[in-house]
């Protein structure tokens, strides 16, 4: 019996170990605001290593290939930072009973020292059920 729970455990620590490093070497915002299409909600929140939540503003728009108009939003970040970091942007959009509508994400991409990058994401699929966000949560992770 021993040697088989050796022959598993080892393993299993080494994974877990590698995960909570990984976890553990990512910087991320993570908040919820409330929803407003066409208007753009200043944010100004930072992650330790330097990146900058700018801002949001959602819209909608009428894409060739969908009947209906979907939902959009313009994420801005800016690198404060003196080193290139790698950012990943998600947005889930929930309604007035705090069901999920939709969800967007982009990334990574890379945001230069003293730059900023625009992530335009399209909440696909979801077009008439995302028209009805009452709150957005929106987290930004630069890993």
């Amino acid at each position: 019996m021993r040697s088989r729970v050796s022959h598993w455990l080892l393993p299993a620590l080494i994974l877990a170990g590698a995960l909570a490093a990984g976890e553990s070497a990512a910087e991320l915002i993570s908040r919820s605001y409330l929803f407003k299409e066409g208007v753009t909600l200043r944010i100004g929140e930072r992650t330790p290593d330097g990146i900058r939540l700018d801002d949001v503003r959602f819209g909608t728009r009428r894409l060739a290939r969908s009947p209906i108009d979907v939902m959009l939003a313009r994420v801005s970040v800016s690198n404060e930072s003196d080193l290139p970091i790698d950012v990943g942007v998600a947005v889930a959009l929930l309604d007035e009973q705090d069901r999920l509508v939709g969800v967007a994400s982009g990334g990574p991409l890379n945001v230069r020292p003293e730059k900023s990058r625009v992530f335009n994401l399209t909440f696909e699929g979801v077009g008439r059920a995302a028209s009805r966000a009452a709150t957005f949560r929106i987290s930004v992770e630069s890993p």
